[in-house]
């Protein structure tokens, strides 16, 4: 609202001491913060959400599992796309191009079939993606907890936590 945009993230994770990675601007990427929380080392870590110097926030939830399905006629994306996209891309639009045009069916292995992400960008665009669904913002705010909203009837639905934040 009147070009302010806020972004809320609670964690439900043990780790109390998690790691901040900030990544400087380099050779034309955009620089970028991460949240990671341990699973026992700094290197087996999981990066639970960020934000990059343009305003795109990243933010993950695990959820039911919700298979990706296999696109034939589109590239394989073999790699996490969140290294990519919050060190290349501005808006949300760019990202729902970007994740569209490939076919995320190995994403499996990187996450898209138990979690979901969520993503905003400095205008108060958003977008979650579940898989291959993707639920667009409508009204002046968009929100998300660990259920599916493409697939309540999977698990986590109804959620109290969801409904408590749609009514603030």
């Amino acid at each position: 609202k009147d070009n302010i945009v806020f972004t809320g993230h609670n964690e439900d994770w043990w780790d109390p001491d998690p790691y901040i990675t900030i990544v400087p601007p380099k050779d034309g990427n955009h620089g970028h913060i991460f949240i990671e929380c341990k699973y026992g080392t700094k290197s087996d870590s999981q990066i639970f959400f960020g934000m990059n110097d343009q305003g795109l926030f990243y933010d993950s939830y695990s959820t039911p599992k919700l298979n990706v399905k296999f696109k034939p006629f589109k590239p394989l994306l073999k790699e996490n796309p969140l290294f990519y996209f919050i060190q290349e891309f501005s808006t949300v639009d760019e990202v729902i191009e970007y994740l569209t045009s490939y076919n995320l069916w190995l994403t499996n292995f990187i996450g898209l079939n138990t979690n979901q992400f969520f993503i905003v960008d400095r205008t108060g665009n958003s977008a979650i993606f579940e898989g291959d669904d993707i639920i667009y913002k409508e009204g002046n705010f968009q929100a998300v907890t660990n259920f599916l909203q493409s697939h309540p009837e999977l698990g986590g639905y109804p959620c109290s936590r969801y409904e408590r934040a749609v009514s603030m």
